[in-house]
């Protein structure tokens, strides 16, 4: 298993790197080349931060793109090199986070199956393969056999809500003071100005949830009055 890394503006990365961006955001540095760099730019997680965040990665020096892993549905058809974060049965709040790999080993055991990321968790109940929809008769798109390859495992703590605009109290974790917090919405994905992101308050930048992996929306917190 990888190494999760603590991602921070401005430190330099590898290809391979496993990143964590923010609570519950993970990222795989790739590699890309000259011929594929607009499509590479789209699939960037950074491809809705501002511009001046977007420069600071200073991807064009290693040619790098920091792809995200989506949280796993089960049932649904996934493609080579799609990036998963899949809940682990039995442990609440911890993932693994895994890639979809091409199954090249032909044989009668499968021993493909041996190196999936569900071989100890439904393989046993004889329904593992339609359930994850693995085997090539029952895919519809790509019609090759796949398995789920593990490539790092991640503990989360389960994060507060706030609604847009919400205005909500948080004790200062030095001097323990109430601090008056507001929830600002951003169209952009971005930490700029958010009063979690660092200084005394950096500790709650993982207690509350700032953004939404089905919309994309995003929240900064604000200090006020």
């Amino acid at each position: 298993m990888k190494e999760v890394i603590d991602f921070k503006i401005g430190d330099e990365y590898k290809e391979g790197d496993i990143l964590k961006a923010r609570e519950g955001i993970y990222l795989l540095v790739k590699k890309t080349t000259n011929k594929n760099y607009v499509e590479c730019c789209t699939s960037c997680w950074f491809q809705n931060a501002p511009l001046d965040v977007c420069m600071q990665m200073n991807c064009n020096a290693g040619n790098f793109y920091f792809r995200p892993f989506e949280t796993y549905k089960e049932g649904e058809e996934y493609n080579v090199g799609d990036l998963l974060k899949i809940p682990k049965p039995g442990d609440p709040g911890k993932f693994i986070l895994s890639i979809v790999v091409e199954d090249d080993i032909v044989d009668e055991f499968n021993n493909s199956c041996e190196r999936c990321v569900f071989k100890d968790w439904v393989y046993p109940t004889d329904d593992c393969c339609s359930r994850n929809r693995c085997v090539d008769c029952l895919r519809d798109i790509n019609l090759d056999d796949v398995y789920y390859k593990p490539l790092a495992e991640v503990s989360e703590m389960k994060q507060k809500k706030v609604r847009d605009f919400e205005v909500f109290k948080v004790v200062h974790p030095i001097t323990a003071n109430e601090v008056t917090i507001q929830a600002i919405p951003r169209d952009t994905i971005s930490c700029n100005g958010c009063a979690f992101r660092k200084g005394d308050l950096e500790s709650m930048c993982k207690a509350y949830l700032c953004f939404s992996e089905r919309t994309l929306d995003c929240l900064v917190f604000k200090k006020v009055k």
